[in-house]
C-alpha cells in the first residue's frame, strides 16, 4: 500500500479526533463500524510502513508487553487527601471558616467526587512522560504503561510548558459488570466494586490486560495552578482535550454551593460511573495560599460524602464461616442486588447477637446498605413483607468445618480445635491479604485447592512448598507460577509491622501491629513483655494485652513465628536514622484539636518523637486542645511543658 507521511498523519489525527468525540465529549459523529474501518486501515498501514508509526498513534492504546514491576515515583507536589463532611451543618461550618479566614466571600467550584483512583500525569514539551498513583501522597507507583491505554487521556497536548495534571481514573459501571461476568464464567473471584477494580487494573504489569478493561478519566485540576483560578484551569484542560466532568459548576454564593451539592446527589443513580459525594473547592489560588493546608489535607477544600446507598433484597440462607482465630461468623446469602454500583449477594451478619437484634429470619426481605459504600451490611428486616413461611436462623452448636464443640467468648462463638481446617483457611487468607504480606496470586480458590491437596496447611508452608508441582495444575502454568514465586520472594522484604499483623495474633489489627513494632522493635522483646508493659503503651488496653501475651505462649504461634523466621521474614523493626527534631522526646496529646489526633501523632513520630501513654514527670510535652481536663492539671503540677497545636506545628516547621 503506497501512502505518504502526510496521508498517514492525517489518518492518525482523524482517528484521534473521533476518540475525543467518543471518550471525552460523549458525542460520537460516526458509527462503530465506520470507526473500526478507519482503525483497521491504520493498522494495515503501520504493518506495511513501521517507519511511519507515531508515538501518539491510536494503535499504541492496545498495550505493550508486561513490565518487570512497578517503580516508585516521588510526587513534586504532595497528593493530599480531603477532609470529609457528612451534613449541611458541617458544610456551613466549612464555608463560614473560609469566609472568616480570608476576610472575603470567595466563589467556590463544586464537582462530583468520582469514586476511582487518583493519579498524577506529567507532560513535558506536550508529551505524557510520567503517570503515578497517589500512593502514600508523597510517593506513588509508575503506571504510565497502563495510563497510555486509556483513550480519555491525551498522549500529546498542544502545550510546551511542563504541566502536572491531576485526575481520577475510574471503571464505568457497565464495564465493571461485564468484567465480573467474564471472571465468574472463568471461575475467578469477583471484584468488590468499580473503584477497587480501577485501582487494581492500574497496577497490572501487563498493559494489554488493562487495555481490555475500558478505564476512563476525569481531569480535576493542575498540580500548580497556571492562572488565577481553578475553574479557569479546568476550562483550559478541557480545551487541551482532557475530559472534565460536565457537572463541574462555578458557584458565587454559599446557597449556590449547597444547591449544586444536592443537584449532584439527585443524579447519582443515573450516572454511568460511581460517585460517593461532591467536592467543594475555593476557586481563587491566592486565597488558597492564604488558607493553607494541614498535615493531611488542604483547608480550602472539603468532600461532602453522601449517605450509603440502600437496597431491599431477599435473605435466601445463612452460612457460617470460620475465621483465622476460630470465630464463627454468620454470613447472609442474598438474592443478588445492585448497591453503590456493584452487585451484592453476600453480607456479614457479624454475630448471633446482631442476628437477634435485627430479628431477621431466612426468607425475610431485608434492607441492605454498604457501610462507607464498601462493606455490605444488613440493617433491618422488613417484617411487614412476611408471609409466614420464614424460618428462624439456627446457630450451630459445633464448628461447621471440623464439628468440634464451640466455645462462647463474649458475643462470639469460637472453634478452639487447633487442627480445624476452617481456622487454617482463615489464617492463610489473612496472611496473604493485601494489607498483610500482599502475596498476589494466592487467592481464595488457590488456597482451597492447595489445602485440599495437602500441600498447604499453615502460612509457613508458603515458603517451603514445591512450586514446580503447580505448573501442571489447571489454570496455572509457567507464567502464573513464576509470578507467584516472585510475589512470595518479595514478601520476605515486608517490614516487621506487616509480618506481625500477618501472623494473626488475636486483637492485633494493622494499627496495633504498627504500634507494637515501633515500641518493642522485635518479636523477642514483644514475647518477653508483660501485660503491664503492654498496657503502658498508648492505645493498648488490658484485654488486648491479655490476648497478645496468651497467644505468644501458645505452640500454634510459637511454631509459626519460628518457621517464618527460618524462612527469612523480618521480625525486627528497621532502625530509623536518628536526628529528627523530636528525637529522644515524648509527647502526649489531650483535649479536642482541630484535626484527628492520629495526624499529630504521625507528625511527631516522623520527626523522631514518641507518644506516651500517660502524664509523668518524664514527659517532654503535653499537647493540649480544648477541654484538656485532668491530664492538663497533672502536667502543670509536675512542671511538664504544655504546648498548643499551633506551637507544636511551629516547632515542626523549624525542624
Amino acid at each position: 500500500m503506497e501512502i505518504t507521511k502526510d496521508q498517514y498523519d492525517q489518518l492518525v489525527e482523524e482517528i484521534k479526533q473521533h476518540d475525543i468525540n467518543y471518550y471525552v465529549n460523549d458525542a460520537p459523529v460516526i458509527t462503530d463500524y465506520e470507526y473500526d474501518q478507519l482503525y483497521r486501515k491504520l493498522l494495515d498501514i503501520e504493518a506495511e510502513h513501521p517507519e511511519l508509526i507515531r508515538e501518539d498513534s491510536p494503535s499504541k492504546r492496545v498495550g505493550a508487553p508486561p513490565v518487570e514491576g512497578l517503580e516508585s515515583i516521588r510526587h513534586e507536589v504532595k497528593m493530599m487527601s480531603l477532609n470529609n463532611t457528612y451534613s449541611d451543618e458541617e458544610l456551613n461550618s466549612f464555608i463560614a471558616t473560609v469566609y472568616k479566614e480570608t476576610l472575603e466571600k470567595p466563589p467556590f467550584v463544586v464537582e462530583p467526587k468520582i469514586d476511582g483512583a487518583s493519579v498524577s500525569l506529567t507532560y513535558e514539551n506536550g508529551r505524557l512522560i510520567t503517570a503515578a498513583t497517589r500512593g502514600d501522597g508523597a510517593v506513588g507507583e509508575d503506571i504510565l504503561h497502563n495510563v497510555k491505554t486509556i483513550r480519555a487521556v491525551p498522549l500529546v497536548i498542544d502545550v510546551k510548558e511542563r504541566l502536572i495534571v491531576r485526575g481520577e481514573i475510574y471503571m464505568p459501571v457497565e464495564s465493571f459488570d461485564k468484567l465480573n461476568e467474564k471472571r465468574e464464567a472463568e471461575g475467578l473471584p469477583l471484584f468488590a466494586n468499580p473503584r477497587n477494580s480501577a485501582a487494581g487494573s492500574l497496577k497490572l504489569l501487563d498493559s494489554r490486560e488493562c487495555a481490555k478493561r475500558n478505564l476512563s478519566m476525569f481531569a480535576f485540576g493542575l498540580d500548580k495552578g497556571q492562572g488565577e483560578s481553578h475553574f479557569a484551569d479546568l476550562m483550559r484542560l478541557k480545551n487541551m482535550g482532557f475530559r472534565v466532568n460536565d457537572m463541574v459548576k462555578f458557584c458565587r454564593t454559599a446557597e449556590e454551593v449547597k444547591a449544586h451539592v444536592e443537584f449532584i446527589r439527585t443524579k447519582r443513580e443515573s450516572l454511568s460511573y460511581d460517585i460517593d459525594g461532591a467536592v467543594i473547592k475555593v476557586d481563587n489560588y491566592r486565597l488558597r495560599d492564604r488558607l493553607g493546608v494541614t498535615i493531611k489535607a488542604p483547608k480550602w477544600a472539603i468532600a461532602y460524602k453522601y449517605p450509603a446507598e440502600k437496597a431491599v433484597t431477599k435473605l435466601l440462607d445463612v452460612e457460617f464461616q470460620v475465621g483465622r482465630t476460630g470465630t464463627v461468623t454468620p454470613v447472609a446469602i442474598l438474592e443478588p442486588v445492585k448497591v453503590s454500583g456493584s452487585t451484592v449477594s453476600r453480607a456479614t451478619l457479624h454475630n448471633m447477637d446482631e442476628v437477634t437484634r435485627l430479628g431477621i429470619k431466612i426468607g425475610d426481605y431485608v434492607s441492605l446498605e454498604k457501610g462507607g459504600d464498601v462493606i455490605p451490611k444488613v440493617t433491618a428486616a422488613l417484617t411487614e413483607k412476611r408471609t409466614g413461611e420464614e424460618k428462624e436462623i439456627p446457630f450451630p452448636e459445633k464448628c461447621p468445618v471440623c464439628h468440634h464443640e464451640l466455645v462462647r467468648e463474649d458475643v462470639a462463638f469460637r472453634c478452639v480445635n487447633p487442627e480445624c481446617t476452617g481456622t487454617a483457611r482463615g489464617a492463610l487468607r489473612h496472611f496473604t491479604a493485601r494489607n498483610a504480606m500482599d502475596i498476589r496470586g494466592f487467592g481464595e480458590s488457590l488456597i482451597d485447592r492447595l489445602m485440599d491437596l495437602g500441600m498447604l496447611k499453615t502460612p509457613a508452608d508458603i515458603y517451603t512448598m514445591n512450586y514446580d508441582a503447580l505448573r501442571t495444575m489447571d489454570g496455572l502454568g509457567d507464567k502464573s507460577v513464576d509470578n507467584l514465586t516472585a510475589a512470595v520472594e518479595a514478601s520476605k522484604d515486608k517490614p516487621f509491622e506487616k509480618v506481625l499483623f500477618a501472623v494473626g495474633l488475636p486483637s492485633v489489627g494493622v494499627r496495633t501491629a504498627e504500634i507494637l513494632a515501633q515500641e518493642f522493635g522485635s518479636i523477642e522483646k514483644l514475647k518477653a513483655a508483660t501485660p503491664d508493659e503492654l498496657t503502658a503503651v498508648y492505645s493498648i488496653g488490658g484485654l488486648v494485652a491479655k490476648d497478645i501475651t496468651e497467644a505468644l505462649q501458645q505452640p500454634k504461634y510459637i511454631n509459626l513465628i519460628d518457621a517464618l523466621k527460618k524462612a527469612g521474614l523480618r521480625f525486627e523493626a528497621e532502625k530509623k536514622e536518628s536526628g529528627g527534631i523530636f528525637e529522644g522526646q515524648t509527647f502526649l496529646i489531650t483535649g479536642t484539636l482541630s484535626r484527628p489526633r492520629a495526624e499529630f501523632e504521625e507528625l511527631i513520630k516522623n520527626l523522631g518523637g514518641k507518644i506516651a501513654s500517660g502524664v509523668s514527670k518524664n514527659l517532654s510535652y503535653l499537647i493540649a486542645g480544648e477541654k484538656a481536663g485532668s491530664k492538663l492539671d497533672k502536667a502543670n503540677k509536675l512542671g511538664v511543658r504544655v504546648l498548643s497545636e499551633d506551637e507544636l506545628l511551629d516547632m515542626a516547621k523549624r525542624g
